[in-house]
């Protein structure tokens, strides 16, 4: 964490790990927000690649370690469509949820929450997290974009 407030004080783009930017909209929404996003969650969201590339240079060059960066400005996230597609199939359904969705974040870093979590879909049990990412292969109509991934509550 003094890494990160190093980092903060010479580059004003590094804006802070992405776990400490976001917070599910209900604790029980924790351990599955967790889990969607995985090993993002510790990455250190900046604003451009340049940031991100003279913060690893200035790390090295004091030894401070290794980190992953999360330069807002250069990383994908899931089609706007795919997303709308799944949020209306989940709307439907009501048994899961977007984990986007149950993320509260502020705009500025909503791109970064949803390179962490994609289309990942939080299921209210292990059941249909199960039914979502097995029973739905084969069906005529779904792109690579729509393939879900599901954590459980």
């Amino acid at each position: 964490l003094s890494a990160i407030s190093a980092l903060k004080r010479h580059f004003p783009g590094v804006k802070g790990r992405l776990v400490d930017l976001c917070r599910p909209s209900q604790n029980r929404y924790n351990l599955a927000v967790t889990v969607a996003g995985g090993k993002d969650m510790d990455s250190i969201v900046v604003d451009t690649k340049k940031t991100a590339f003279d913060a690893i240079k200035y790390m090295r060059d004091q030894r401070i370690g290794t980190a992953t960066f999360l330069p807002l400005d250069g990383i994908q996230i899931p089609s706007p469509e795919s997303t709308e597609r799944i949020r209306a199939m989940a709307e439907k359904d009501k048994r899961y949820r977007l984990a986007a969705d149950v993320i509260r974040v502020d705009d500025e870093y909503r791109r970064a929450v949803l390179y962490a979590v994609g289309n990942t879909v939080v299921c209210d049990s292990l059941d249909v997290a199960r039914e979502i990412c097995f029973s739905r292969r084969g069906n005529a109509g779904t792109s690579v974009d729509d393939r879900i991934k599901a954590v459980s509550l």
